[in-house]
């Protein structure tokens, strides 16, 4: 079998303050910076020849996933495998629903695949494709998770054989700078 690549997304940053639960679909929406994030990481992937592009069902991946399939061109899928880890729910069941994800996109999905997940999916989804090779407690982003929002891990390899994992994009993470009172026609003091 061919190599394969994966690109592993963590979905852009959503709003914050909504009352929405986190872990219950659709979640709460993209914020400003976080539909600024999914954007750059279209433009980050673009010309990579991804094939498909897969996402959990909440609303955040969903934007997420769909600012890079509309940059490439494609439709995005939902898989509930790349769904958030729900309060409660055992980690043993989150790995095994991105483990059986993995295995379905190894033998019958594309060449190259970008996944939009969360980070608790994503995280044993990296221990286990690695083996545990790659030392994770290197990157702890906010919530202590190994892949900032909007941030993508490569994960390249063939079936049967050791897959190599790298932390190649973290976005800009800056808000944009408010326009000057002056640049909207308003009055400076």
């Amino acid at each position: 079998m061919p190599e394969k690549t994966f690109y592993l997304i963590r979905h852009a940053a959503p709003q914050t303050g909504t009352g929405m639960a986190y872990d219950v679909a659709p979640g709460p929406p993209l914020s400003s910076d976080g539909r600024r994030e999914a954007q750059q990481v279209a433009e980050f992937l673009a010309g990579r020849g991804i094939g498909r592009v897969v996402h959990s069902p909440f609303d955040r991946t969903s934007e997420t996933a769909r600012a890079l399939a509309d940059r490439l061109g494609l439709t995005p899928v939902v898989d509930l495998g790349l769904a958030e880890h729900r309060r409660g729910e055992p980690v043993e069941e989150v790995r095994a629903r991105v483990r059986a994800l993995w295995e379905r996109e190894v033998m019958e999905g594309p060449a190259i695949i970008a996944l939009v997940s969360h980070g608790s999916p994503l995280k044993e989804l990296l221990e286990w494709v690695t083996e545990g090779r790659v030392d994770l407690s290197r990157f702890k982003f906010s919530g202590g998770n190994v892949i900032p929002t909007g941030g993508v891990w490569q994960v390249r390899g063939e079936p049967g054989k050791p897959w190599e994992a790298l932390f190649i994009f973290q976005p800009n993470i800056m808000a944009e700078a408010p326009a000057p009172a002056w640049a909207a026609g308003g009055r400076v003091v």
